[in-house]
């Protein structure tokens, strides 16, 4: 085995450690922005564990759009919140379509469950992903027209 094949096993032993547990976890993501709940819009997530290291995360979102992938869709509650709950041990790629009305959809991005924090590991992940409103389409008024001219 190359240096390169033991350095994947050593990420795959990170990532999902031997353990006795069969532990499930979940990922609640907080749509908000400035501080507000953003409700509406889908999010849809999909199990790229099989995938991953092989492809880009652009690859992946082609994959998904293309339905080359099977993915769980959730709208996003009032509270600006969504969880995808019981979800095995594995690598997960989250896309926002549609997008909240007045916002630009999330960008794609990927989750791994559990995560190591500190020396600890996580299985019910929290995610705050970034939103941007849309600009104002309302058009200044730049003159004054008189009728009849």
């Amino acid at each position: 085995m190359d240096k390169r094949g033991y350095l994947w096993l050593l990420v795959l032993l990170l990532v999902f450690p031997v353990s006795a547990a069969d532990t499930t976890g979940s990922i609640r993501l907080h749509m908000s922005y400035q501080g507000a709940p953003v409700a509406g819009g889908k999010v849809i997530l999909y199990d790229v564990t099989q995938q991953y290291g092989s492809v880009s995360i652009e690859e992946m979102v082609l994959f998904a759009k293309s339905g080359m992938l099977d993915g769980v869709i959730q709208e996003v509650g009032t509270d600006g919140t969504i969880c995808f709950s019981n979800l095995e041990k594995g690598i997960y790629l989250l896309v926002q379509n549609p997008a909240a009305d007045g916002y630009y959809p999330v960008k794609p991005f990927c989750i791994s469950i559990p995560i190591t924090v500190g020396d600890q590991l996580q299985y019910q992940i929290e995610a705050f992903p970034k939103l941007e409103p849309l600009p104002e389409t309302e058009l200044p008024q730049t003159g004054l027209i008189r009728f009849p001219v």
